[in-house]
């Protein structure tokens, strides 16, 4: 009866927050921009399409010419963005150096470089700063005249090769090229809502990866060196990216055992019993403070995120199997997680006999694990690593 009621409870309060998360929802569809409503992010666009002509037209045969107002192509500006951030750098310096010159009277000095010498700001990051301009002139030059010339170029060179290659060389001629300033991704706005909502819910091949519509994320938060990043190159990614996580996963015991062990050998006095009581599940206290950490970060380097709110997600996921196996399950899993999958795997069938038997009958271990939770909240609250970090930063900087 204790254990229908709790589900019970759980499933009211499921009700309800849904409930408020639907109309939260719907306001929130309601009040958005209308530049970013009548938009749709196209991704995985083929070659021949990647141009903001050529994408127009693809549009305004299938809807009219009417209806698409603006194209755009994303370029391949890696190392642009880089220069831009350099000469960002290099101008904010400057300004703070001169108006320290200017309330101080003197030159001020400063380290370019962590525990460098001190050298003269205004006379380091002066001459730097014009360089930086000229480059970026350049290279947003460079980038306008080739993202104007690739598509008519790609189509003349094929044109000419074709008629002395045979197919095989055609083909890898026609792959050699596929790297340029043109990305596979674009943005293309709408007159009306009613047509964007049209293009986004449209499929456009029989391939999954082609002609991918969705909702452009807030423009602030995308991370366009991840959404320009051809597709091949993000799903290698994102394997390599979830294999570290199954590694992480399969390791996990094992550190919690360790960490366990060595707080045994830790004598508390007085408070021995106590810190008995609390030992057996301090190691899977500490591994599960670190590993949000440790998961958004594998999300953030290894992920093709459109987005910085995609990364929250996936470590919502992520973090959630973890919870799963190694909170709920942990009593049933033992010592070993790759002993007990290679024992799941010999009979699939018997996933939850397997996990039934392996349970105890009668455990202290949640019970310890919940008043370790009241230690982990308090130092979260206590804000201890944002204090170690500014001390250590304050004797570097």
């Amino acid at each position: 009866a204790t254990v229908w009621g709790v589900v019970a409870s759980v499933w009211l309060f499921l009700l309800r927050a849904q409930r408020k998360f639907l109309k939260m929802r719907f306001r929130w569809l309601e009040e958005l921009p209308q530049a970013r409503a009548n938009t749709v992010m196209l991704e995985g666009i083929p070659h021949k399409y990647r141009s903001d002509a050529k994408l127009r037209d693809f549009f305004s045969r299938i809807f009219s010419a009417e209806d698409v107002k603006e194209v755009h192509v994303l370029r391949q500006t890696g190392e642009l963005a880089s220069l831009v951030a350099a000469r960002d750098h290099c101008r904010d310096q400057v300004r703070k150096a001169e108006l320290r010159l200017k309330k101080d009277g003197l030159r001020p000095q400063g380290r370019v470089k962590t525990c460098g010498p001190r050298v003269d700001l205004l006379e380091h990051y002066g001459p730097k700063l014009a360089e930086l301009e000229v480059m970026v002139r350049k290279e947003r030059a460079r980038v306008k005249s080739a993202a104007a010339a690739q598509h008519h170029n790609r189509l003349a060179e094929l044109a000419q090769f074709v008629q002395h290659a045979d197919i095989g060389e055609l083909v890898h001629h026609s792959r050699s090229n596929v790297d340029g300033v043109l990305a596979h991704c674009a943005f293309v706005t709408f007159t009306s809502r009613r047509t964007a909502e049209m293009a986004r819910d449209l499929h456009y091949s029989a391939d999954r990866t082609a002609w991918v519509a969705s909702s452009p994320p807030e423009p602030s938060s995308i991370r366009w060196h991840a959404i320009v990043r051809e597709p091949v190159l993000s799903l290698a990614s994102q394997l390599l990216g979830a294999g570290i996580v199954v590694a992480l996963m399969a390791s996990f015991v094992p550190i919690c055992a360790f960490i366990t062990s060595l707080a045994r050998t830790v004598h508390a006095g007085p408070l021995q019993p106590l810190w008995a009581a609390l030992v057996p599940t301090i190691g899977l206290e500490i591994m599960m403070a670190l590993m949000p950490t440790l998961l958004l970060a594998i999300c953030t380097f290894f992920y093709p995120l459109k987005s910085e709110p995609e990364a929250q997600h996936q470590l919502q996921v992520w973090y959630f199997v973890f919870q799963l196996i190694f909170v709920i399950l942990v009593t049933a899993i033992g010592n070993s997680l790759a002993d007990r999958v290679e024992e799941i795997s010999k009979q699939p069938i018997t996933v939850f006999e397997t996990l039934a038997n392996g349970m105890p009958s009668a455990t202290h271990f949640y019970m310890n694990f919940i008043v370790l939770q009241w230690t982990t909240h308090s130092i979260v609250l206590l804000r201890a690593a944002n204090l170690a970090k500014f001390i250590s930063f304050r004797f570097l900087f």
